[in-house]
């Protein structure tokens, strides 16, 4: 293995960071760019490089037919810059814009915070200089079914910042309402209910609400409110036909019928053993249909019969839904147990799709209009149309994302499917409306600022990175993966280069001025979902330094494309196997992850999560910072050795280096375990912290209790004096809102406070100067901030 080193770990001091200058002599050699020379433990051969055509060989005759072209056009170019130069000409308006308020500058101008829009003509929040993708389409934490409103091409969808009505055909945003909870659209469209828990501590009890709201105007009709053991609130909440009955079914296997006019309970019935997962009324109201664990079963409520029992397979079911002439149920188990679909007449399967069918099917299924067709979404791909007698395919639907979820307009003309975001195809051209729009597809997690402040890259769940004018939010580039996230990104120093990690087990080299890729070198392994990777370009950008989950570090040279050398990292005291495609873990049936190494693991338990959940190099390439297990591990990055190590009380969350090395900011939470202890509104009893490191000495410079909160992404101002930080608010009620607060590092005081509501932030990065902020959103957008305007008063 190239550069494997077996010395002894040396004790990390402040003396340590005076050392050698990154890859100096005796280092391995380099090594050519072929499919034969370079043979890397545990991966294969070097990947073929994609060369940019501007670093070829003919770069001199170029310049030259170029030289020759400006020489004779020179007079019309320079009327051509005088022109475009012009006050007039400057800034034209965006599309959707008006002349009259024109396009939003990076600098803000004379133009009111509250009238700039993005690029599409949508508002900006206040503070907001520009966007980067595009709100159209987009609502942050969606998570259930979209709904047409009836006789229109409106969409209604909630989520985590509540419920949101589109414009199916354009993707605006038509209105916002606070309301939050499972969610459910009357028939007629008028009305919306939304059913949430709070668990009471005290009693071991839920307390939950049933309301209603009026569509138009968001105004809360009703409210019914009981306690009981439910702990789970999830699809499982529908209206009758004519809109007077609410059905809710719980956790416990019971299933309710609430009189909304007297706001009374009709019937209440225990129909499952296991937890109730979705309800749905036939279309004439007579039959209640019931999903769960048990199965399936049809309940003729009104009539007074003893609900029949379905056979949907052993693992039961998650979602029912009728034709809307009631002659079939449709009913899924989860996305890997595939479809039945029932003539509701005979209680008999008519067809289904089973696990063994090739491919993935989702639980939120709908029949169009006329009952002929079931359109079932199918992740990572789109919607699959199928004829409702048969099952035979009648139509694909393909989307860049796919779809969980599903909805049909009330014409037949539009569907509507949703999975990170809401993509919209007329029916009967397949057309995607939502296509128009350039914006990533999934939430972007990297976000890095050019040097000259001018562009942002960032990189995407959706297997892209992209450049963007930080000015307008206008799309540059669009710098694609094979299938699989982009988890890091890195610009260099001239901002001639980008790179890319993505858990495609590839890193590539981007040319920023044309979005072309110079070279596909290895990358690293993916470990479950842990999206860890990190990469950075040396200061005189001539080499390029990557590291992933595998635990490998490795340096490449950005001119050539060769590997110089290979570290297999190890932290100290880290237990797991690391195999050749990273750490070895074992799934269960249902692809939880149970095992780690040895070690059984809790796939939703701390112990999971800690194993590699951040990855960082200082700003100048020499030290790879990682946090593993709760401890800060540092590697330098010339000889792979691990030279250092801060094992806080707290447990460290996330991190930030600044950028002249000698300041670590750790977001650190404190479990509570006096029983007496206080818990926050929102009942958790973790303490969250940030503290300010000296690097080398290890002392705490300062610490900052954050405001009973969540304590995500953080980043550092380029002058190290400002630290920002991203806050998760629960209030008692449940509610969920965001913040991003800027501390000055020095004295711990809120330098600037910027709320944003609903819309869960991803990544945090500082403009050059210091003066802007960008911020990626779970909405799959960046907004970038005037700081200024955002200035705390002491």
């Amino acid at each position: 293995m190239l550069g494997h080193s077996n010395e002894a770990v040396p004790t990390f001091s402040a003396k340590a960071w005076g050392c050698d200058d990154l890859y100096t002599a005796g280092g391995a050699a380099l090594l050519p760019p072929d499919l034969s020379a370079l043979q890397l433990r545990y991966h294969p051969a070097y990947i073929d490089p994609v060369h940019d055509t501007s670093a070829s060989a003919t770069a001199g005759l170029t310049t030259f037919v170029v030289l020759l072209v400006l020489a004779a056009f020179a007079p019309l170019l320079v009327h051509a810059w005088a022109q475009s130069a012009s006050p007039e000409r400057r800034h034209p308006p965006e599309r959707g814009a008006s002349p009259e308020k024109g396009a939003a500058t990076a600098s803000g101008g004379n133009q009111k915070s509250d009238d700039r829009t993005d690029l599409y003509g949508d508002a900006l929040p206040p503070g907001a200089t520009s966007r980067l993708g595009t709100s159209r389409f987009r609502h942050p934490g969606m998570s259930q079914r979209p709904r047409f409103l009836p006789n229109s091409h409106k969409l209604i969808v909630n989520g985590d910042s509540g419920v949101v009505i589109f414009d199916a055909e354009t993707g605006k945003l038509l209105r916002r309402i606070p309301a939050l909870g499972t969610f459910e659209s009357s028939p007629d469209g008028t009305r919306f209910a939304t059913l949430s828990s709070r668990y009471r501590r005290e009693t071991g009890e839920h307390d939950t609400t049933l309301s209603v709201w009026k569509t138009e105007s968001g105004k809360k009709l009703l409210e019914i409110k009981w306690t009981g053991p439910t702990s789970w609130v999830g699809q499982h909440l529908a209206f009758s036909p004519d809109g007077k009955t609410i059905a809710t079914g719980s956790d416990t296997g019971k299933l309710r019928f609430w009189d909304l006019a007297s706001k009374t309970e009709l019937l209440s019935y225990r129909v499952m053993q296991d937890r109730i997962t979705s309800v749905a009324f036939s279309p004439d109201g007579q039959t209640v249909a019931v999903a769960g664990g048990d199965g399936v079963a049809l309940w003729r409520w009104l009539a007074g019969d003893a609900p029949q029992k379905l056979d949907a397979g052993r693992n039961g079911a998650v979602a029912a839904t009728f034709s809307p002439d009631g002659k079939w149920l449709a009913t899924a188990s989860d996305e890997q147990r595939g479809i039945r679909v029932w003539n509701v007449a005979t209680k008999q399967v008519v067809w289904r799709i089973e696990k063994a069918d090739k491919g993935r099917y989702s639980h939120g299924l709908a029949f169009t209009p006329d009952s002929r067709l079931l359109a079932v979404p199918r992740p990572g791909i789109g919607v699959v149309l199928l004829e409702a007698d048969t099952g035979k395919l009648a139509r694909n639907l393909d989307a860049e994302r796919g779809a969980w979820i599903v909805a049909v307009s009330s014409d037949g003309q539009l569907v509507a499917g949703l999975e990170n975001t809401l993509t919209v195809w007329r029916l009967p051209t397949g057309e995607v409306l939502s296509s128009k729009f350039v914006r990533h597809a999934g939430p972007p997690r990297e976000l890095e600022f050019t040097p000259d402040g001018k562009r942002v890259v960032t990189g995407s769940w959706d297997a892209t990175a992209r450049c963007w004018d930080a000015a307008s939010g206008k799309p540059l580039h669009e710098m694609r993966h094979d299938q699989r996230e982009v988890a890091a990104i890195a610009v260099s120093p001239s901002g001639k280069w980008a790179a890319t990690a993505g858990l495609d087990y590839a890193v590539r080299l981007w040319n920023l001025q044309t979005g072309r890729q110079r070279f596909k070198l290895h990358g690293h392994a993916d470990f479950a979902t842990l999206p860890t990777n990190a990469v950075r370009f040396s200061p005189d950008e001539g080499q390029l330094l990557s590291f992933g989950v595998d635990f490998y570090l490795r340096a490449w040279d950005v001119r050539t494309g060769m590997a110089i050398k290979e570290y297999e990292i190890r932290p100290s005291g880290l237990e797991y196997e690391i195999r050749p495609s990273g750490l070895e873990y074992q799934r269960s049936e249902d692809g939880e992850i149970v095992r780690l190494g040895d070690t059984e693991v809790d796939s939703n338990s701390d112990a999971f999560l800690e194993v590699l959940s951040e990855a960082q190099f200082t700003h100048d390439g020499q030290y790879l910072l990682l946090n593993v297990k709760g401890a800060i591990h540092v590697f330098q990055t010339a000889s792979g050795r691990e030279v250092g190590m801060l094992k806080p009380d707290d447990f460290p969350h996330n991190f930030a280096v600044s950028a002249d090395g000698n300041l670590l900011a750790t977001v650190e939470r404190r479990r509570l375990t006096d029983a007496g202890a206080a818990a926050d509104p929102g009942g958790n009893r973790i303490k969250w912290f940030a503290r300010v490191r000296n690097l080398a000495t290890k002392k705490v410079l300062r610490e900052i209790e954050l405001p009973s909160a969540y304590g995500s992404k953080m980043a550092f101002s380029p002058d190290g004096k400002l630290l920002a930080t991203t806050l998760h608010l629960r209030s008692a009620d449940q509610k969920s809102k965001y913040r991003i607060s800027i501390w000055d590092a020095v004295s711990g005081k809120e330098y600037a406070r910027i709320d944003n509501s609903t819309n869960h932030v991803h990544g945090l990065a500082f403009s050059p100067d210091g003066q802007r902020l960008a911020s990626s959103h779970h909405d799959t957008t960046v907004l970038i901030w005037d700081l200024e305007q955002f200035r705390l008063k002491n």
